[in-house]
């Protein structure tokens, strides 16, 4: 491999390098941002059901009379996709409210009810969905049931629209475009570097294959120490070129005289 093109490899590479660390954090950058909306989403959720059933409960309803939950839940439910379930129980671990109507009046699982001994949000991961819990209380600040949202946690749920599809397209031809327009410019820039840079080399080269018979003075223009060694070089391999045919021309004219 030429000298030329082992430093425009190795340019390409180092381009190349730089534009793949770059993505990387991108999408780093990306998916990081992502799940922080989703832990925002569903603390927002939680948050606001705890709300809304604390708030129905001050005024007065009891737990049967918050039917007004019911629509809540639905339209929660229905406003982000992710969100497969969103149920409402009692103490007693009856289901009182649900987005899955088959479900109303019977027991929720048992950690559910537990979990109402804890005042802080759970969490519990299983295949392909996330489970989080919170209580809500009464006026005297004692458990009076508890909500918990089942999402999923498949990337093929993840709903993405066209438009989000058209935004990932035009990203993706724009790194495109970048990485050819980088690439191009890096190599033209090497090549006009490797040319300046073997520049005097090959005029040494043209020299010394010349082997011209006078050699340009030392003190002509823009000549570097190489060049003029160079001419002094070429000289001297001519002086040694003629001494050597003299001393052929010599040899023959002895052989003729014998």
């Amino acid at each position: 491999m030429s000298p030329r093109n082992a430093v425009l490899g190795i340019v390409l590479a180092c381009t190349l390098t730089a534009l793949a660390s770059t993505q990387a954090l991108i999408w780093w950058g990306a998916r990081s941002a992502h799940d922080q909306r989703v832990v925002q989403r569903d603390s927002y959720l939680l948050h606001s059901l705890r709300t809304a059933a604390e708030n129905y409960l001050a005024i007065g309803l009891s737990l049967e009379q918050m039917t007004a939950l019911q629509s809540l839940i639905e339209r929660e439910r229905a406003s982000f996709t992710q969100v497969q379930a969103i149920d409402v129980f009692a103490a007693n671990g009856r289901l009182l409210y649900s987005t899955d109507l088959s479900g109303l009046g019977s027991q929720v699982p048992e950690p559910w009810r537990s979990s109402l001994a804890g005042s802080a949000p759970w969490r519990r991961d299983e295949a392909g969905q996330r489970q989080l819990g919170t209580r809500f209380d009464n006026d005297l600040g004692q458990a009076a049931g508890g909500i918990v949202l089942t999402v999923s946690t498949s990337a093929s749920t993840s709903a993405v629209t066209l438009a989000q599809w058209q935004a990932r397209g035009q990203a993706a031809l724009q790194l495109l475009a970048v990485l050819a327009l980088v690439s191009l410019s890096a190599w033209w820039g090497a090549t006009l570097g490797l040319r300046r840079l073997l520049a005097p080399y090959a005029r040494v080269a043209r020299i010394l294959q010349n082997h011209p018979a006078h050699p340009v003075p030392s003190a002509a223009p823009r000549q570097t120490p190489l060049e003029q060694a160079a001419h002094r070089t070429s000289a001297a391999w001519s002086t040694a070129q003629q001494h050597a045919q003299q001393r052929l021309l010599e040899l023959q004219e002895l052989d003729d005289a014998q």
